[in-house]
């Protein structure tokens, strides 16, 4: 899809994750992934299945994390992979909870083993060391889906 064509398409912004209920982690779909990690400095997406038991164990670390963090241009978002399958496919998630940090919308490195609050943080921070180095790549979204009267 070219940019002008996404440009057009229907946009859905980022709500608050309903598996990790805390206003400073957007819930990301397939259609406004890039779009939202596109703008930021340094993010960390925590890929999940709601049932699953470490990813359930990890959350109140992933929230921690979220609520100490006092950086602009930083965010934490999250992934339903049981909801955008295709979306956890594209982006190389093959174990969950997989967290994955991205600086200026471009993958850098990712964990897919327990992280507490503190270490969950710092590889957000570490994505901030990376900026120089990385080129953003804009990458484009496809469009959202109609929602089904």
């Amino acid at each position: 899809m070219s940019l002008s064509a996404a440009a057009k398409a229907k946009k859905i912004p980022p709500m608050p994750d309903k598996f990790v209920r805390n206003d400073k982690v957007m819930g990301l779909i397939e259609c406004n992934f890039y779009e939202y990690l596109n703008e930021l400095q340094s993010a960390m997406v925590m890929f999940y299945n709601p049932s699953c038991p470490a990813c359930q164990r990890n959350r109140p670390h992933y929230i921690k994390a979220a609520k100490n963090m006092r950086r602009d241009g930083h965010a934490y978002a999250a992934v339903d992979c049981t909801q955008e399958v295709e979306l956890c496919k594209r982006e190389g998630v093959t174990r969950l909870p997989t967290f994955q940090l991205y600086t200026k919308g471009t993958y850098v490195s990712h964990r897919d083993f327990p992280l507490d609050y503190i270490r969950i943080g710092d590889f957000l921070e570490a994505g901030a060391t990376l900026k120089e180095k990385i080129i953003q790549k804009d990458q484009v979204d496809p469009p959202c889906p109609e929602k089904k009267k």
